[in-house]
């Protein structure tokens, strides 16, 4: 509980940046791919394992048991659709450059999330 609130506080500037966009347009703050990349089936196709929070945070909920049995417990293995351009994985250690589909392990406690690299 701790580390969660710990992020919320850390990302204070961008939700209260978000929020005020949310607010001059009209644009929910979660919104699904297709807003943001409407031409792409891509987009239509991943709506229902990822949103967007925000402009530049695609964020992937780990909502049901991997489908892939792991040898250790605990672990799920997700698949997560990168639109194009750079994204940097949530703590910065990876960039990825999309359009792709990566796939990788998580702990029950992560929640995969990728951010546009330069927000």
């Amino acid at each position: 509980m701790k580390d969660a609130m710990v992020l919320r506080n850390s990302l204070a500037p961008y939700i209260y940046t978000a929020a005020r966009l949310h607010y001059d347009s009209g644009v929910g703050l979660l919104r699904p791919l297709y807003y943001e990349y409407p031409e792409l089936d891509e987009a239509y196709d991943w709506a229902a394992t990822q949103y967007f929070f925000g402009d530049d945070m695609l964020v992937a909920p780990i909502s049901a048991a991997s489908s892939d049995p792991h040898p250790y417990v605990g672990i799920s293995r997700k698949d997560l659709w990168v639109p194009e351009g750079s994204w940097v994985s949530w703590g910065g250690s990876t960039t990825h450059v999309g359009p792709a589909v990566l796939t990788r392990n998580y702990t029950l406690s992560e929640v995969p999330i990728l951010v546009r690299a330069g927000a």
